[in-house]
Parts: structure tokens; sequence; C-alpha cells
């Protein structure tokens, strides 16, 4: 998005995303604050963040970057420390259906110690669709990225994931087989 070479991810980057006004987009959402796990809203907000990158081509949630019409705007650090990097996956794991393996973090600290920028990546998932939600609520919903935004899968749409879900799978046994032989 800004024309430049790749190279790994730091504040410096971040800034430049900022003053060149960045967009969201299907890999890349900028969130101000962390999530208030103690809010049931902000945990399941989070959860579907989290699926619906994993249910698409996996992609970056940045904590600590304001937008402002979708675009990066402004940075509000945060806290990048272990124990909020340890609650985030932990409230994946206990939100999302199922878990979500591989997500990291890049903690981009600031000049004050654990405040900065976290990165967050969501690697795609190959046990997509992942639900979020309770069952027995109504609550439910498997969420997806699409463009800046999340939507839902619609039930001929959730037919097909589970599909391609099982092509993986099938693919992935028969390269097993195949390494065997």
């Amino acid at each position: 998005a800004l024309g430049l070479p790749a190279s790994p991810i730091d504040l410096s980057l971040i800034d430049q995303a900022i003053a060149a006004s960045v967009p969201e987009a299907d890999d890349l959402d900028w969130k101000a604050k962390l999530p208030d796990f103690k809010v049931t809203e902000a945990a399941q907000e989070f959860a579907k963040d989290v699926a619906a990158m994993a249910n698409s081509a996996g992609g970056y949630v940045v904590y600590g970057v304001s937008e402002k019409d979708g675009r990066a705007a402004t940075r509000t650090d945060v806290d990048v420390s272990e124990r909020v990097q340890q609650r985030m996956l932990q409230a994946a794991h206990t939100h999302i259906r199922p878990f979500v393996p591989g997500i990291t973090f890049i903690p981009l600290e600031a000049a004050a110690a654990n405040s900065g920028v976290l990165v967050m990546r969501v690697p795609a998932s190959r046990d997509a669709p992942h639900q979020v939600g309770s069952d027995g609520t109504g609550n439910v919903g498997f969420p997806y990225r699409n463009g800046a935004h999340t939507a839902f899968y619609r039930e001929h749409e959730l037919a097909r994931a589970y599909g391609d879900r099982f092509v993986r799978r099938d693919s992935d046994r028969q390269q097993v087989e195949t390494l065997r032989s």
C-alpha cells in the first residue's frame, strides 16, 4: 500500500502508513484501542475480527492506530506487553470454534516500556470456516472479510466453505500418503 519494498514491520512503517492514510482492506484492520474483555460485546467483536481474517486470506489487525473513514489516522499507543498478548490468545481460544492456530504478535514499543503499537497477524486458516458466538443464543455466525468490512456467510456460502475445508483435508491426507510411499 505504501509502494515500498517488503520489509519488517516497525514503528516507522506504521508512521508512514498513517502519513499516507493507508486504507483498511481484506487483510488490514486498524484499531485505536485494545479490546476490553470485561465487556462481552468487546470480546465478541474481537472474536469476529479474528475469525473473519482466518476465514478469508488472513491478515493483520493493528492495535494503536485510529482510523478515519477507514484510513489510518493517528497513533494511539496501547499496552503491547506479553500479558496483553496472552489475554488476546485466550479470548480467541474461548470465543472462536474451531480455534484459529498460528496467531502471532509483533509488539512495536514506543518510548515508554510496554507501550506502542501491537500488530496481530492472523493466518488464513486451513480449518475455516470458524464460528463466533455461543451455541443456543441465536448470536452464532461465521464472519469473513469483504474489503475493509466484515460480513457473515449466508447458508449457501457456508456450505461452500465447509466443502472447501473437506477438500483441503482430503488433499492433506493424499499428500501424507504420497510421502509415506
